[in-house]
């Protein structure tokens, strides 16, 4: 988690030192835990995923860089009676970072891998406020045409890199 936080900064430091110099930068995270309940049958699971948004935005609010990636804990079993059970190996890239290792392009109505939705979510929202991007995603054919992910933690975390935009 540490690296890719340094690592966005790093890169919104970069891209943002080409920006002008009314332009803010800010840096979001949400993190979501998603658990299913441990039975007599079988193990019970958890695990937490994190989305992280830097962005820089211009003199008018609007949207000039952003980069948006997703880490993903590894699936922690627990037994009916609290214990961990089974922890899977961790493979620490973040979801970007994993590109077509992620695996989801055969379920993807579109055809596409993650880390290829997240580029099109990240092209599409350039120019726009975050207000308009939150409030537009959903109907947006191009939008859809090219990210069909869940984007609420994502535009959970946009929003708070843009209230934190210094």
């Amino acid at each position: 988690m540490k690296k890719i936080v340094s690592i966005i900064l790093v890169l919104t430091l970069c891209l943002g030192l080409t920006s002008a110099m009314a332009d803010t930068m800010g840096l979001g995270m949400i993190s979501s835990i998603s658990a299913s309940s441990a039975t007599t049958e079988k193990d019970g699971s958890i695990q937490v995923n994190t989305s992280v948004v830097a962005v820089t935005l211009d003199a008018d609010g609007k949207i000039a860089t952003i980069l948006i990636d997703v880490q993903q804990s590894p699936k922690i079993a627990v037994t009916v009676a609290g214990e961990v059970a089974d922890m899977a190996e961790a493979d620490g890239r973040s979801k970007m970072e994993k590109g077509d290792d992620y695996a989801m392009r055969a379920a993807s109505p579109i055809g596409k891998e993650l880390n290829e939705q997240i580029v099109a979510l990240q092209d599409w929202c350039i120019g726009k406020t975050v207000e308009e991007v939150v409030a537009n995603f959903a109907t947006d054919a191009d939008a859809q045409a090219g990210c069909t992910i869940t984007v609420d933690d994502i535009f959970g975390a946009l929003s708070e890199a843009a209230a934190s935009a210094k």
